[in-house]
């Protein structure tokens, strides 16, 4: 739900049997993963907590970036549509199943074009997400070669979440949805053990 936290989460990870509920579906066949991209709050919490819910729930069923709902979607499609995905967050996600930015949903789009959905991120940022997920979309795997991220990391460095004041907070823009098919036409700081856990997975 939106009251959802980091450090609850981490604590809920460690009872067994949630362990192992990460890996069932809900009747729309989507898996704790899905659930967490799609919730309201993620736009708001801090990139790096956002980071290691994702890492927490994908250390326990790693296929979930991977997994489509009934609607053809991916994490990283409801990610785009919802969130305000950062280098790191795309990369945890992409690590785990590199063919997940190309997957087609019901409506014909990837997540490229997905986070032309999203109301909560200017159109700068997410002209700068769609155009590396365009390139993951095919090479994936190529690009995360490069683990400091070069260029496209550069591109998302100005994607971290701005200060709360009112100077800052990020204008609601209308959604400009486009599909795949158009493409052929044109911190809450947390002290638990797994932050360790999470630095080690991402360096190998």
């Amino acid at each position: 739900n939106s009251t959802i936290t980091g450090p609850l989460l981490m604590k809920v990870l460690k009872i067994a049997r949630f362990q192992l509920a990460v890996r069932e579906p809900d009747v729309a066949a989507r898996v704790p993963l899905h659930a967490l991209c799609l919730n309201p709050k993620l736009a708001s919490t801090k990139p790096r907590m956002v980071s290691k819910m994702l890492r927490a729930l994908l250390r326990h069923h790693k296929p979930a970036a991977g997994l489509v709902d009934q609607y053809g979607c991916t994490p990283l499609h409801y990610l785009c549509m919802r969130g305000r995905p950062t280098w790191d967050h795309v990369k945890v996600l992409l690590k785990a199943d590199p063919t997940a930015a190309g997957v087609v949903d019901e409506t014909g789009r990837i997540p490229a074009d997905s986070i032309w959905l999203n109301t909560v991120m200017p159109e700068n940022q997410i002209e700068a997400v769609s155009r590396f997920l365009l390139k993951a979309s095919t090479n994936a795997e190529e690009l995360l070669k490069n683990e400091g991220g070069g260029s496209d990391e550069e591109e998302f460095d100005h994607l971290e979440h701005p200060d709360d004041s009112a100077d800052n907070a990020v204008q609601p823009r209308a959604a400009r949805p486009r599909t795949i098919l158009e493409q052929d036409d044109s911190e809450e700081e947390d002290q638990d053990e797994d932050e360790d856990e999470d630095e080690d997975e991402d360096e190998d």
